[in-house]
């Protein structure tokens, strides 16, 4: 498919219609970016709340060390069905390439059963990164997970794959809006089976050192039956700098 470029010169020049335009183009995104598997997701709602923290502990012009949570809300946002903590570590190997690995503990509960399993996880990534535009950027994050989780019998292996698109907005507090897609190979089943869409996202600068984003994502899973599952999500991603 042929590329359709339009020339810088030709964009809006007032502020208030690029952000209109930024809104417009994320929207359009979203669109591309979810894939037809999620329309198949209809047999069970949920609304759920995550919050995820990153907190940068050490940098170096390339090299950064951070720590990750993640704590997710189910049953209409009334139950903690996950918790996840643990290091992560990015290197940039230039402007368009960094690797990444990360150790992470989850603890997770079976909303049916009650019963909670813990799961050691190992991670490795690979993130392509392209300037579309001096405020528009895409990035492609491939990542491949070992999971050793509690009374299974072997070790699992799963990837990631995450196609983010970015537009830096910095319209007041707001630093930028972004869309991103998502979805997850279980090579254990041999298949795709999960689909995260997130169509807008917002990031707010509420100090020099932290930004908060505000998303809404599609959560799709499949069962073992091949039926399709739904959840709803409000998230919230907390960044620190120290």
């Amino acid at each position: 498919m042929r590329a359709i470029i339009i020339p810088r010169s030709s964009w809006p020049r007032k502020r208030g219609s690029s952000f209109l335009q930024t809104l417009v183009f994320a929207a359009l995104a979203a669109v591309l970016l979810s894939p037809g598997s999620c329309t198949k997701a209809v047999a069970v709602d949920d609304f759920q709340t995550w919050q995820w923290l990153t907190v940068r502990v050490w940098k170096t012009n390339n090299f950064r060390l951070l720590l990750y949570g993640d704590n997710r809300m189910a049953d209409t946002s009334g139950r903690q069905k996950l918790f996840i903590l643990g290091p992560r570590v990015r290197y940039r190997l230039n402007p368009n390439l960094t690797l990444g690995a990360g150790y992470l503990f989850l603890d997770a509960q079976n909303l049916t059963t009650g019963t909670w399993r813990h799961e050691h996880r190992f991670d490795a990534a690979i993130t392509p990164r392209f300037e579309l535009s001096e405020n528009t950027s895409l990035q492609f994050r491939n990542r491949l997970e070992t999971r050793w989780r509690e009374r299974a019998d072997s070790v699992a292996y799963r990837s990631r794959h995450r196609l983010q698109l970015r537009r830096d907005a910095r319209l007041g507090p707001i630093e930028a809006i972004y869309c991103n897609n998502e979805f997850l190979i279980d090579y254990d089943q041999g298949r795709f089976n999960e689909n995260r869409l997130i169509p807008a996202g917002v990031e707010f600068r509420v100090h020099q050192r932290s930004t908060i984003s505000l998303f809404y994502m599609l959560q799709s899973v499949r069962r073992t039956t091949g039926q399709w599952d739904a959840n709803h999500i409000l998230g919230t991603h907390l960044k620190l700098q120290f």
